[in-house]
């Protein structure tokens, strides 16, 4: 069957689409864009040999994360179509993606070291006693919540429907507020996520943020992309600890307790072999 593909705005067109999530539309799109920079010739993705497109993506850029996106963008466009070289580069790829993460959150880990729970939760309340509520709820979420760092990026809102879209904090009462999660990384497995949080000073933090800037307040901006969501959190943490660090400090002291560890399985949407295998590959 020819394909309904015939020219770079097709292409564009089909690619924006392929996710729901207007952060991974512009991710692909500006993927996209970048592939188009690098072959320097008419031809489209369909057309190109395997062996032109995996020079391609690895003239797009050295990170094999950004060369993963790039590939995944590329195998939608060929869907059907014979990749097996393609295939393989993929998986040569993600092998060194895996080795650059583990490099990189050693050396990442290797800095906090000498952080303590303890001193996060202490932290958590000391963002609250300077009335910075903004960085209470993103540290208390991290903390307390061992949640990743698309699923901070929240709006507030006293709409007390069920349907409501994305993530946000639903204000109930003076003293209950929800928190509800639709964009996160394994929603496709777990589905919306809802959590309850009576904790006071998180429910003041939200609530003083919606009586400052009113309904559909985002806390980290609405229009916030999300390859500047680590950037942003960061320059609310502790010592500028990012997400993935928090985490380790929080397996570290519970690893021990298989109760909490149900919990923090369920508030992170993943399985408890993952949170073992994790840390393992952590420490």
């Amino acid at each position: 069957m020819a394909s309904p593909l015939k020219s770079f705005e097709d292409e564009r067109a089909y690619i924006r689409n392929l996710s729901p999530s207007k952060n991974t539309q512009h991710t692909y799109i500006m993927t996209y864009n970048k592939l188009r920079k690098v072959i320097e010739t008419p031809v489209l993705l369909r057309d190109a040999s395997q062996d032109f497109l995996i020079q391609s993506v690895k003239d797009v850029s050295e990170s094999a994360q950004t060369r993963n996106v790039a590939l995944s963008v590329i195998f939608r466009v060929r869907e059907g179509m014979n990749n097996a070289k393609l295939e393989l580069f993929r998986i040569q790829n993600n092998k060194k993606r895996n080795r650059d993460t583990i490099a990189k959150q050693s050396a990442e880990f290797k800095k906090y070291e000498n952080v303590e729970y303890n001193d996060l939760s202490a932290y958590v309340e000391q963002q609250y006693k300077n009335k910075d509520y903004v960085s209470h709820i993103i540290n208390y979420l991290l903390v307390h919540k061992n949640v990743r760092n698309q699923d901070v990026n929240v709006y507030i809102t006293s709409d007390k429907s069920d349907n409501l879209e994305g993530n946000y904090i639903q204000i109930i009462n003076g003293s209950r507020v929800r928190y509800v999660r639709n964009n996160y990384k394994t929603f496709s497995t777990y589905g919306r996520k809802s959590n309850d949080i009576t904790t006071k000073s998180f429910v003041k933090s939200v609530i003083e943020l919606q009586k400052q800037y009113g309904d559909n307040y985002h806390i980290l901006g609405k229009d916030i992309k999300s390859t500047s969501l680590t950037k942003k959190i960061t320059s609310y943490t502790m010592m500028g600890m990012t997400e993935a660090s928090i985490f380790k400090v929080v397996l570290k002291t519970f690893r021990e307790d298989p109760d909490i560890l149900k919990n923090i399985s369920l508030n992170r949407g993943t399985s408890l072999d993952v949170i073992v295998n994790e840390y393992d590959v952590m420490s």
